[in-house]
């Protein structure tokens, strides 16, 4: 009903990285998963350039295709400099894509990062960003808790686990009401 290539393009992150965990258990699922992950991204025309990169990320890491390396690479300033939101998806890249520019533009950006989140921590007794603009703040503190979740899996010496947790304890009921 419409176009929309954000969209589109976590469509295409959520199918790539769907046909690898379909692999082994139904094979002809995930070949037709990663076959329209690629289609919807080859089709996919954004206007914000940093909309790829979820996509290329579980597209590369699916196929290891440069095509997708190179568009990581290419986004790497951009990536830095907007790390809030897309540091999450990309760090389960820096093993694979293999360039050491890339890699120390990605975790100085991350560790510039964690000095903001330990100031939000400081922010409230939950130690989670808790600024509610409609009846609560769940949705934002589950994203901020997976986001913490994935940038811990990635960068456990910048990252600990703590905030991730402290996210998950505020959901299950460590906050106000």
């Amino acid at each position: 009903t419409e176009e929309n290539p954000r969209r589109e393009l976590l469509a295409a992150a959520s199918l790539a990285a769907a046909s690898r965990e379909l692999k082994g258990y139904n094979d002809d699922l995930a070949a037709r998963s990663l076959k329209a992950a690629i289609a919807i991204y080859d089709r996919a025309t954004p206007q914000d350039p940093l909309a790829r990169v979820g996509a290329a990320t579980e597209l590369f890491i699916a196929t290891k295709d440069p095509k997708y390396r190179q568009l990581l690479l290419d986004q790497r300033d951009a990536i830095a400099t907007n790390i809030e939101r897309v540091g999450w998806v990309v760090g389960r890249t820096l093993p694979l894509v293999k360039d050491k520019a890339y890699s120390q533009a990605i975790r100085d950006a991350v560790a510039a990062y964690r000095i903001k989140v330990d100031g939000l921590a400081k922010e409230t007794p939950y130690a989670v960003p808790y600024k509610p603009d409609i009846w609560g703040a769940g949705w934002n503190i589950q994203r901020f808790g997976w986001d913490q979740w994935m940038l811990h899996l990635s960068f456990p010496d910048l990252f600990p686990r703590t905030y991730a947790l402290q996210a998950l304890s505020f959901i299950l009921g460590v906050h106000p009401g």
